[in-house]
């Protein structure tokens, strides 16, 4: 065993330590877990230099070392992510993992040490420190950096990780044990060596107690230096095939050497082996020849499998007491789910109450979980037709910044991330989803906290089982307005807040949110297949094992391929090769499923073949309501428990008036390209789709969004003049200069200049050519344009130090954005009608939104 392991674990046991204090619970109890695993390398560091134990007891100690200290990173992980809103881990899971890890590692130290570390613990009166979100951030960074997942993580985070590298690096490298703390950054400290501090308080001679505590590890490293493998379709050496053989015996030939969490299916068409993880092709032709069976020519990899027994309990460790276990309530995906992250097998693109949103290159759309959001100006459809008018063209794509570029040019009430997008006062849009990765996630779309479909504000969540309120990116295409009706929208149009047009005003009678939020909730992993162990029949992986009539005590065989290959190593294998198998079991966490084959002998013998598989087939401007449009919101053929509500990413729109946008960009709007004219022209296509065959939501008439009063029956009350607009595609003349074209406009005086009379402006103490009036502000065509201002006492113009960061911050322009989840502006979890409900199976009402 080389230092490298010893370094490996002081290095995760110390940044296990320097994160404790930013987890929401179990501040203590971590800190424990820490010290006696730290307590554990020492023994094994001290047993290398006294000669205490034996070389291999010490390396096989380190092992079993490193694999709890693994569990101890998961266990960490999980309460960090839970400390930034995941609802995968709840406190009592967490809980119950801390205490079997700490449980574990007790049994390895004596009652003595045990009793002086305890009366040490006791003595640590430790309070919590509050965590901060970006730290907590980080020490998931650094956590997804070692597993080599592929999470996203902003620039900042990155930075901030890199530096903290550099650091650790050091101070790891300059000396294992050292007294006195290395300097970090603040809020990444290190601890003073743990080492040292065991010395300082009596622990220098751990002698007896700590050989104890290596023998100990060594022996329990035989419970994870196995692996099983599960081999379907082998033939006796005299000819017959296993399943033909056991069906004339009765034999039993499933091995006894099975543990819980794997495979240990009684059925008589399975060979279930169980190898050292080192083990070579030949050691496993030996042992399939030991167990009287031919040495197949072939060994193809079907995937992995675990056995999963029903309980009133839940658990996804297989060492865990009882092992690997699924409560009655538990929906079989959703523990699939949780068994792969909480073993490394699967990472969401994000972590939980963090988005990483991602700006198109011409700044006409961005890109959030894989749904390509765009946002289209359009014809306002008339709103006292007779009948629904058909889907509207794009007249264009409105543009669309981030809000970190502009800093506090920003209203605070937008701070909180995303967008912004400006808009004309009654000038609609449409907006339409696109499905880049093909994996059809739920979108839920509110206006101003209302959602769209069920007008439901976010203050008052929907209860269970009520109708869809979200659509499917990949099946709807676009969306026009607000669902009033069975098939019929209205249409978004843009109106100032406190008018009482908007939606918002409407339904809540407050202004709080405007613009738009979208809530995106990927797909979960749903390549695998679920038999009943004992029948062999494959059971709906959306259902719970009350749901399948279930009983505590019963088994599930959970097989899966996509992501075995995915993750970890193709799918086909030969075994040629002397690495292969190994790699193999060392990487397998359930057991290995192998389909053998064999090639065609000379003569026929009267084989009965049995070739069975596991199969895998398996405050700006808010959006009020316009004229109607008819357009179909299609059902979801998917059950709602396949959406990650915990993977849920976040996305902002905010709506701000041209006047707002001039202000914070620095650039003016850019105008619509709607007409009077252009309602005339008889060339704008104007779209009828033939959708008959896809299921469309039904409308609530009691739904607040049906009593909704549009636009032009408000504006028989109050109407709004519109203001004078400039065409930065198509810039007016100078002001001063009739025949230059302008590349600004003052304000407030409105006057156009071109590049001179700028500059002229500029060195006359920034007075109008025109009128002679004070300029407060120079609004760019297309790019900003930042003007010095006098500084103190001299004569002309200066940059200050604040106009410098200014021009600095405006050329930093980042395509990804990253926004942060606060709890308070989460919009509520997805719920659509049951497809198990009354209409298709009888009376049966069955809960479909768990905690």
């Amino acid at each position: 065993m080389t230092n490298f392991s010893s370094d490996e674990a002081r290095s995760s046991i110390e940044y296990i330590t320097s994160v404790v204090p930013k987890v929401r619970d179990n501040h203590v109890d971590f800190q424990r877990t820490s010290e006696r695993l730290l307590y554990l390398l020492q023994a094994i560091e001290e047993g290398r230099k006294t000669g205490a134990a034996t070389v291999d007891n010490l390396d096989a100690a380190m092992l079993a070392l490193l694999q709890l200290i693994k569990r101890a990173e998961r266990i960490i992980r999980m309460e960090l992510q839970r400390s930034l809103g995941d609802r995968t881990w709840n406190r009592s899971e967490i809980r119950a993992e801390l205490d079997r890890l700490r449980t574990n590692i007790d049994k390895y130290l004596g009652s003595q040490v045990m009793s002086t570390l305890n009366k040490r613990f006791r003595a640590d009166k430790q309070s919590p420190i509050p965590a901060r979100t970006q730290e907590m951030m980080r020490a998931l960074a650094w956590l997804d950096e070692k597993e080599n997942s592929n999470a996203a993580w902003p620039e900042y985070v990155t930075l901030s990780l890199n530096r903290f590298h550099l650091l650790f690096t050091r101070w790891m490298g300059s000396s294992i044990l050292r007294a006195a703390p290395v300097r970090q950054e603040p809020s990444f400290q290190f601890p003073g060596s743990k080492a040292q501090d065991f010395t300082d308080r009596g622990f220098s001679s751990i002698g007896h107690q700590g050989t104890i505590a290596v023998n100990r590890l060594a022996h329990s490293l035989n419970q994870t230096t196995t692996a099983k493998v599960v081999i379907k379709g082998l033939k006796f050496r005299h000819g017959g095939s296993l399943s033909s053989k056991s069906r004339s015996t009765g034999a039993i030939l499933a091995t006894t050497l099975a543990t819980p969490g794997v495979v240990t299916s009684q059925e008589t068409n399975n060979v279930v082996l169980q190898l050292p993880k080192s083990a070579e092709r030949t050691d496993l032709c030996n042992l399939i020849e030991t167990k009287g069976y031919q040495i197949p020519d072939k060994l193809e990899v079907q995937g992995e499998c675990i056995v999963v027994k029903v309980s009133e309990a839940t658990s996804v460790d297989s060492l865990a007491p009882g092992g690997l276990q699924i409560s009655m309530s538990t929906p079989i995906l959703h523990y699939f789910n949780k068994y792969l992250r909480y073993h490394g097998l699967a990472t969401r693109p994000t972590t939980p109450g963090h988005t990483l949103a991602t700006l198109t290159d011409d700044k006409r759309g961005v890109v959030v979980g894989g749904v390509a959001f765009q946002f289209h100006r359009t014809l306002r459809v008339p709103d006292n037709a007779p009948r629904p008018s058909n889907l509207p063209p794009s007249l264009g794509l409105f543009p669309l910044e981030p809000v970190t570029k502009f800093g506090n040019r920003v209203p605070e009430a937008m701070r909180k991330g995303g967008f912004i997008m400006p808009m004309f006062e009654r000038e609609a849009m449409w907006m339409s989803f696109h499905d880049s990765m093909d994996t059809r996630p739920a979108v839920k779309v509110s206006v101003g906290g209302v959602n769209a479909i069920t007008g439901v504000a976010k203050s008052s969540p929907t209860p269970p089982n009520s109708m869809q309120d979200y659509v499917v990116a990949g099946l709807q295409p676009w969306l026009d307005g607000i669902m009033t009706a069975s098939g019929v929208v209205r249409q978004f149009v843009g109106m100032s807040h406190g008018s009482g047009y908007t939606v918002e005003e409407q339904v809540t009678g407050k202004v709080e949110h405007g613009g738009l939020q979208f809530d995106v909730f990927p797909v979960r992993d749903t390549e695998f297949t679920v038999q009943n162990n004992k029948t062999d029949f494959f059971v709906e992986k959306t259902n719970t094992p009350a749901e399948l009539s279930l009983a505590a005590g019963d088994e599930l065989r959970l097989t899966f391929l996509q992501n075995f290959e995915r993750h970890r190593l193709p799918s086909f294998v030969t075994l040629d090769h002397r690495d292969e198998l190994p790699n193999y079991l060392n990487k397998a966490v359930g057991s290995i499923v192998f389909d053998a084959s064999y090639f065609p002998l000379p003569s026929p013998p009267n084989f009965d073949i049995d070739t069975m598989t596991c199969s895998t087939s398996l405050s700006g401007l808010g959006l009020a309501g316009g004229g109607e449009i008819t357009q179909r919101i299609y059902e979801d053929t998917n059950h709602i428990r396949v959406y990650d509500e915990d993977g849920g990413q976040r996305l902002f729109v905010h709506i701000v008036t041209p006047k707002e946008w001039e202000l914070i960009t620095g650039v003016i709007a850019p105008i619509t390209p709607i007409s009077a004219s252009t309602y005339k022209q008889s060339n704008v296509p104007w779209f009828q789709l033939v959708d008959g065959h896809k299921m469309a939501l039904s409308g609530d008439a009691n739904s607040s969004l049906s009593a909704i009063k549009s636009v032009a029956q408000l504006d028989a009350e109050k109407q709004a003049k519109p203001s004078d607009e400039i065409d930065p595609d198509h810039p007016p003349s100078c002001s001063k200069h009739s025949r230059m074209q302008s590349v600004c406009v003052f304000r407030p005086c409105s006057h156009t200049a071109c590049g001179a009379c700028l500059g002229a402006v500029m060195m006359l103490q920034m007075k109008c050519l025109t009128c002679e009036h004070k300029v407060e502000r120079v609004i760019g065509m297309k790019d900003t344009i930042v003007v010095p201002t006098p500084v103190g006492d001299v004569d002309g113009l200066e940059w200050d130090v604040s106009q410098m960061e200014e021009l600095a911050s405006l050329a930093a322009d980042s395509k990804n954005v990253s926004i942060i989840h606060l709890e308070e502006d989460r919009v509520s979890p997805l719920h659509a009608l049951d497809p198990t409900s009354s209409s298709s199976r009888g009376n049966i009402v069955i809960p479909i939104s768990f905690p």
